[in-house]
């Protein structure tokens, strides 16, 4: 019964294993390795969650039953097919509501905000997870909005409630402008007014620019890096911009960092030869080398 934990544990026992294995180690290998196993272990406990999954399977009863596996596949293919046919249905219908709207921007600024920050009136919902109102829609206008935003949150109110009536396995609901505000639905409270920018979120740049890209961040960290821009060192702007972009990609983008001051040099690795996948592992890895770079 505990085969869920048992092949998680071979599976980290088996890369430090290996890692031990090798006549002449290196201590470079030794700290991947161990990284490499922490991260592992780390998924096990907090990603997939394996010690609550294996309690709830302990508290279950079952019967063998023999099925008919072609059978069975037939019917999944179905259900995923209905469930991306729903995405795609309240997709466009969001955007047949939009696109009117947005030709209304040229008469000012819609209707007023319903910030996020300042939601009152919430309930937990089990379906979220959170405390929301389903009731309302809510907005966050980034710190660096464009002053000509429009906001047609409110006229969203409608087809989004309609959605979640005729749909009710979905969740989120979202569209955000290219000038910095973000309508959500249903409502709830953040805790801060202006950090969240959509046009710096995976999600809205993927759509932006669909396509893969390949993309290599150049940082100068030369001694000139060391003078003021404002309160901030310019190495200290250099490092939030470039950690601002790798926020921004998904893992069909493929990126690469490069320090650059008397000469070039990049992430120790695979990083410092070829461009790597943008998946989260990789994005940890890029900003910890970024946030290592200091004004020679």
């Amino acid at each position: 019964p505990d085969y869920l934990m048992r092949r998680a544990a071979a599976v980290v026992a088996l890369f430090v294993l290996s890692a031990w294995s090798v006549r002449s180690v290196p201590a470079s290998a030794i700290t991947s390795s161990t990284r490499i196993s922490n991260l592992l272990a780390n998924l096990a406990s907090d990603g997939l969650s394996l010690s609550t999954l294996q309690s709830e399977y302990d508290g279950l009863t079952y019967d063998t039953t023999a099925i008919d596996g072609p059978a069975a596949l037939d019917e999944l293919a179905v259900k995923l097919s209905q469930k991306f046919r729903t995405i795609k249905s309240v997709a466009l219908g969001l955007k047949s509501t939009i696109e009117p709207e947005l030709t209304r921007a040229v008469n000012g600024r819609g209707d007023s905000l319903e910030e996020c920050c300042r939601k009152t009136g919430l309930a937990y919902d089990s379906r979220f997870g959170s405390e929301i109102d389903v009731n309302s829609q809510c907005e966050r206008l980034s710190g660096s909005a464009d002053s000509s935003y429009y906001n047609i949150g409110p006229q969203l109110r409608g087809i989004f409630k309609r959605n979640l009536a005729q749909y009710p396995t979905l969740k989120w609901q979202y569209f955000g402008s290219e000038h910095g505000l973000t309508s959500l639905y249903p409502s709830f409270k953040t805790s801060d007014c202006s950090s969240y920018d959509p046009r710096f979120r995976p999600w809205y740049v993927a759509a932006a620019v669909p396509e893969p890209r390949d993309i290599v961040i150049v940082i100068d960290h030369s001694g000139s890096m060391h003078e003021q821009a404002g309160s901030l060192s310019r190495m200290e702007l250099a490092k939030r911009a470039a950690k601002t972009v790798l926020d921004t990609l998904n893992p069909k983008d493929n990126v690469g960092v490069v320090g650059f001051s008397s000469s070039a040099s990049g992430r120790r690795g695979c990083y410092s030869h070829s461009l790597a996948e943008a998946t989260e592992a990789n994005i940890a890895e890029l900003k910890s080398y970024v946030d290592d770079l200091s004004a020679a």
